[in-house]
């Protein structure tokens, strides 16, 4: 592992840690243009990403619309109420379906007709959560990064094993707890699927279409063709330092 990348992996989780989206009152008061709200989106949620990959697209926004999650806008124009909804709806929308996102906003008005207090509190809650579990995170991480450094110090040949096993038993150890809150979180939301829905919609709600199901296949395919390809790349590394 270089050592720039072991800097990269723990100054994302400082940002991470530390994200917050942009107070209400900070958002775009005039009215956006698709095109300007992909833009505000992607670069606002920027720190969040991985890679080059887009967060937000044009195509999502208009399933968005297309499904009632929001509503359409003024003239291919879009407020910032809009914004704040997708803002909130981009950050979900990796574990959380479209039928659950709109169910989740439906239940809005409930608790209240303000939307800038509907986003204040879910931008202090994902605040809080960042910071819990972004903070959790790090702290292992920097005492890996400081174990590494002195067992690189002390001339250890495998100092560089022990912060991949460490860094290997962190990302399980978050998986399964990803795992097991997106299995609780779903029994909850089914729970209110159910007392908002008569029986007949409950099961169309969650009945897989056909579009989801090949959707899903597609995915496990391109998941199983890249990992073989990793396991044929780490393959021919370990000959060659074999060789060596």
């Amino acid at each position: 592992m270089k050592e720039e990348e072991l800097k990269q992996l723990q100054k994302f989780l400082d940002t991470a840690t530390h994200f917050e989206l942009p107070a209400f009152d900070r958002l775009p008061s005039v009215p956006l243009y698709m095109e300007q709200v992909i833009t505000y989106v992607n670069s606002t949620l920027e720190p969040l990403s991985l890679g080059d990959k887009q967060l937000l697209t044009s195509f999502m926004v208009n399933n968005y619309v297309k499904a009632k999650i929001i509503r359409e806008p003024d003239r291919k124009k879009y407020s910032v109420e809009h914004l704040g909804y997708l803002l909130a709806i981009t950050t979900l929308k990796s574990v959380l379906s479209m039928s659950d996102i709109a169910m989740l906003i439906s239940m809005d008005k409930d608790v209240s007709l303000d939307k800038s207090a509907l986003y204040r509190f879910f931008k202090t809650m994902s605040s809080d959560v960042f910071k819990d579990v972004g903070e959790k995170a790090k702290r292992r991480i920097d005492a890996y990064a400081a174990n590494y450094e002195k067992e690189r110090n002390e001339q250890n040949p495998d100092a560089e094993k022990h912060l991949i096993d460490s860094i290997g038993l962190i990302a399980l150890r978050m998986s399964i707890q990803s795992a097991v809150y997106q299995l609780l979180s779903q029994s909850l939301l089914q729970f209110l699927a159910c007392n908002n829905l008569d029986e007949n919609d409950f099961k169309k709600e969650f009945k897989p279409g056909v579009g989801e199901i090949k959707h899903q296949r597609k995915q496990a395919k391109h998941e199983a063709e890249r990992v073989a390809l990793l396991k044929k790349k780490e393959r021919k590394t370990t000959k060659k330092t074999k060789k060596r």
